[in-house]
């Protein structure tokens, strides 16, 4: 048993000193370790702060400012198509591109800072097509902004035929009035064939003018037709009156006036008819306008992707930023949390170390020890010096005492045996005087004293040669007794 107790673990034999150095150095490492775990925490959350203010924060902005851009993007369409002339259509065109290379920088910040790759990588192809239907808007604009401008020659020059068949109307409608009030006012003179042929010319001329006219109308109608339905009908009707104004133009009588409106009729009819006529020049400008609303639409389809998937993307944004400062909340927390319990436990094992250690066993056992030596200064040799377990300086001050309480309780013995042996000596002495006086049986028991008075001092005589240091009380010595052998100062 005492060799497994000699191979078990033995406290180290630090004493006082150790101990209490020990003890700050265990507080002194409670507050390196709350000192490193702060910085710890800290430097975590400012790698978590980091992120925040240098990939989330800016990756939502350029998220929310994508989602604006995509926005304008949509609104710039319709009106890059509606363009009225082609410089309007040039500087919407421009900042239609400027947009739309400004909505790929942004993409590009976002894939640098770490977004969603298959949210990228869509928002990338629709911004791709965007462009192509940017360009395509753009041709399409131009294409009618170009049979805009042809449909615009068309109607003056429609206006100008119009005109210029009127200007060559009049003549002839007054020639052949003229002729036949010449018929009528010479009746007797001229047949009455003249007569009825000058009154069918007249119809015929009527019919011709009536005709151009109502197809003038109708080209020009045409020219401003809103649909293809309202532009078949009138391309119908024309067709259906362009032959019998022909026929009518074939009979007109043959003179100069008749000439000439028949040569600004056909000028005026050559508008409605051919590959360049008013009405292919209005149906290619309606096609170009549903061309474009078609290349609008497809925009739109565009831009309501583009808009769900920036909308997909700032959403992940939001809820990647929220997930990290919700993390950097919750790590302020844990450390705030974890920082008051150390240093809780530092100031709990400093109050238990200073009240326990310091408190309870090293002030107790010197206070024990104090009273201890205060009872033995007043001559209680009785006194119980309180010893302990530990062996450190307080256990060797005890230890000390108790060697001091031994000394001084032998020194009081000794101090005790010499005085009764002066006393022996004193009273040998004084029988010595009288030992021719005594008795024989008297005598007798005198030289016994004396003997015994001899062992006595052998025994003294024995504690003085072993070095003892003789510690005599004066307060024990009986009255009449003194050192060095005086004799008492009275009488027997």
């Amino acid at each position: 048993m005492g060799k497994l107790r000699g191979l078990g673990f033995r406290r180290p034999k630090w004493g006082v000193r150790g101990s209490l150095f020990a003890a700050f150095a265990v507080i002194a490492g409670m507050a390196i370790v709350i000192s490193a775990g702060a910085g710890m925490v800290l430097g975590h959350l400012g790698g978590s702060m980091l992120d925040l203010s240098g990939r989330d924060i800016p990756r939502l902005a350029a998220s929310l400012q994508l989602a604006a851009q995509s926005a304008s993007l949509a609104s710039q369409g319709p009106a890059l198509l509606a363009s009225g002339s082609e410089e309007a259509l040039n500087e919407r065109a421009r900042k239609m591109k400027e947009t739309q290379h400004d909505a790929v920088d942004k993409l590009g910040q976002i894939t640098e800072l770490g977004a969603d790759k298959t949210v990228v990588a869509a928002l990338g192809e629709t911004v791709k097509s965007i462009d192509d239907t940017i360009k395509s808007l753009g041709a399409a604009a131009t294409e009618r902004l170009r049979i805009a401008a042809q449909r615009e020659k068309q109607y003056d020059a429609l206006r100008k035929a119009q005109t210029a068949f009127a200007a060559a109307a009049g003549p002839a409608m007054i020639d052949a009035q003229t002729r036949i009030r010449a018929i009528l006012g010479s009746a007797n003179l001229l047949s009455q064939d003249d007569a009825i042929e000058a009154a069918q010319a007249i119809e015929q001329l009527g019919n011709v003018i009536a005709s151009t006219n109502l197809l003038a109308l109708h080209m020009m109608a045409a020219l401003s037709a809103t649909n293809g339905d309202a532009l078949e009908q009138v391309e119908k009707a024309f067709k259906a009156a362009y032959p019998n104004i022909k026929s009518n133009l074939d009979s007109l009588t043959k003179n100069n006036d008749t000439a000439a409106l028949k040569d600004a009729a056909l000028k005026l009819l050559a508008f409605g008819d051919g590959k360049t006529s008013v009405f292919k020049t209005r149906q290619k400008e309606l096609d170009a306008d549903d061309y474009g609303q078609l290349i609008l639409d497809e925009t739109r389809k565009l831009n309501v992707g583009l808009g769900i998937s920036v909308k997909q993307l700032v959403d992940g944004v939001q809820t990647e930023t929220d997930a990290s400062t919700w993390q950097a909340r919750r790590e302020i927390s844990f450390a705030t949390v974890v920082m008051l319990a150390l240093g809780g436990l530092t100031f709990i094992g400093s109050v238990l170390f200073v009240w326990l250690y310091v408190g309870r066993n090293i002030l107790r056992r010197i206070g024990n020890l104090q009273r201890s030596m205060q009872l033995l200064s007043g001559g209680d040799l009785d006194t119980e010096i309180h010893r302990s377990r530990q062996r450190d300086e307080i256990a060797a001050m005890a230890n000390s005492l108790e060697i001091f309480r031994g000394s001084m309780i032998e020194a009081r013995a000794l101090s005790t045996e010499q005085d009764k042996d002066r006393i022996v000596k004193v009273h040998a002495d004084h029988g010595a005087a009288h030992v021719g006086h005594c008795r024989p049986v008297q005598c007798a028991g005198e030289r016994g004293g004396v003997r015994r008075r001899g062992n006595l001092g052998q025994r003294a005589d024995g504690i003085l040669g072993h070095g003892g240091i003789i510690v005599i009380d004066h307060r024990n010595r009986p009255p009449g007794n003194h050192v060095g052998g005086d004799r008492p100062q009275g009488g027997r």
